[in-house]
């Protein structure tokens, strides 16, 4: 009696493991497996092009930074080189002034 016991119980415990392997391969769980596979791909290549989009942002923005930065040098540099050139210019029409008074000076003197 054990040993048929035994047995049945070896039986049955086979007969659960086949059962359990035969589900594994079975259609419905392969289309689950392929489904779920195919959702993490999509999940993947959803993030990897949200990290591109993110990316290329703070590239365009840096680019957009650099150039602000160096229109503002070039303008500082064209604003300088204008003050310059306006002090230059009011220098030389302050020593024609100077060179005129100086010659009515001497005619008056004179």
């Amino acid at each position: 009696m054990k040993k048929n016991l035994i047995a049945l119980l070896l039986v049955s415990m086979m007969t659960v493991t086949s059962v359990m392997a035969a589900e594994a391969t079975n259609s419905v769980s392969r289309w689950l497996d392929n489904a779920s596979s195919k959702v993490s791909q999509t999940e993947k290549s959803i993030t990897a092009k949200t990290n591109a989009k993110k990316q290329e942002l703070e590239a365009k923005k840096k680019a957009n930074a650099q150039a602000k930065a160096q229109k503002k040098a070039d303008f500082d540099k064209k604003v300088a080189a204008q003050k310059k050139a306006n002090e230059e210019a009011s220098a030389a029409r302050k020593q024609k002034v100077e060179e005129k008074k100086k010659l009515w000076k001497q005619l008056i003197s004179e």
